[in-house]
């Protein structure tokens, strides 16, 4: 489902203006620590002459925000917000509210830039508002793209695209640095012949797509991640060096014939018996233990791994008694 809106607002005059330009202290960072300071490459007009205009909404989404065949849309919708009395706008400034995937968004605007006073700064932020708090879980994974045009000639724009996973503890993301400040007021922007900001006003766009998440993980940080709450399932704590074991051991807990030689009884024919009892102990916190498996527990698994492929290999695989004994334990 695509949904186009178009609202225009007149925010109010909170800032100074001093020779037609704004005021901005220097120490004033609005968002710091709530969001990462994100450059992006600069994308502004399309140097192809086959570059579409930015009132062409369908046009813009399908050649800037192409579709993923390995994604699955849950929803989709356009918002543009016309901007008028750009200097004249509070530091930190937001959109009226509008909605995809059954979630409010909200374009945030630092007209004079966040954390970076010579840029102009574009977020896309969760808007829930104080009377209507989700779920401490909630979540929406979002590819979107928000343009900044001149409505005058829309042959002129930025645009600029990004994927999140929002959470209430991540709740914006977005371009700190979106846009050079004197670029967009510049009298012309590139080869053109009137600036991007003109009138003191702008349009910008926000192309917001809500995908499916089926595995549970698109886009996570895993910060917080609780994967026994979430899978049934533990790793193994990393200490640095130590990651290659969480890959390797539970490659070999999701081996069906591994697990099928190792649980099902304690005792392989012609192994010694303590070997896969052992190993069976060893892997049985994967699926039982209630928090990270610690590396000294892991190191052990690995010990008694590679000894049960030493045992089986010599004990299993064909070879002749006249030559050496072939010794391949990750056959």
């Amino acid at each position: 489902m695509s949904k186009s809106l178009t609202i225009q607002t007149s925010l109010p005059l909170r800032q100074r203006q001093v020779n037609n330009d704004m005021l901005v202290d220097s120490d004033y960072d609005e968002k710091q620590n709530e969001v990462s300071i994100i450059t992006p490459d600069d994308d502004s007009m399309d140097d192809s002459a086959q570059a579409p205009l930015a009132d062409n909404l369908d046009a813009m989404r399908d050649r800037y925000m192409p579709l993923d065949a390995e994604l699955e849309v849950e929803d989709e919708t356009t918002y543009t917000w016309d901007i008028k009395d750009w200097r004249t706008l509070p530091k930190r400034s937001h959109s009226p509210a509008f909605e995809c995937g059954g979630h409010p968004w909200k374009i945030l605007f630092f007209p004079a830039g966040n954390n970076a006073t010579e840029s102009v700064s574009f977020y896309l932020e969760q808007g829930f508002g104080q009377d209507q708090k989700p779920a401490e879980d909630w979540y929406a994974c979002v590819r979107f793209m928000l343009v900044l045009w001149n409505p005058n000639d829309p042959s002129i724009y930025v645009h600029h695209e990004a994927n999140h996973r929002f959470t209430m503890e991540e709740g914006d993301w977005g371009f700190t640095r979106f846009a050079e400040k004197n670029k967009v007021f510049a009298s012309h922007f590139e080869n053109k012949d009137r600036p991007l900001v003109e009138d003191d006003g702008a349009k910008v766009t926000a192309y917001v797509r809500v995908l499916k998440d089926p595995t549970g993980v698109l886009w996570h940080n895993f910060i917080n991640y609780d994967s026994k709450k979430e899978t049934g399932m533990v790793g193994l704590r990393n200490q640095g060096a130590t990651c290659y074991l969480n890959s390797l051991l539970q490659s070999l807990y999701f081996t069906n014939a591994f697990r099928k030689v190792i649980f099902p009884s304690c005792v392989l024919p012609h192994a010694i018996p303590p070997i896969p009892f052992l190993t069976r102990i060893a892997i049985f916190p994967f699926s039982h233990s209630r928090c990270h498996i610690p590396s000294l527990h892991s190191r052990c698994i690995l010990s008694l791994i590679e000894l049960y492929c030493l045992l089986l290999s010599i004990l299993l695989l064909p070879h002749d008694d006249s030559e050496p004994t072939p010794v391949t334990p990750y056959d």
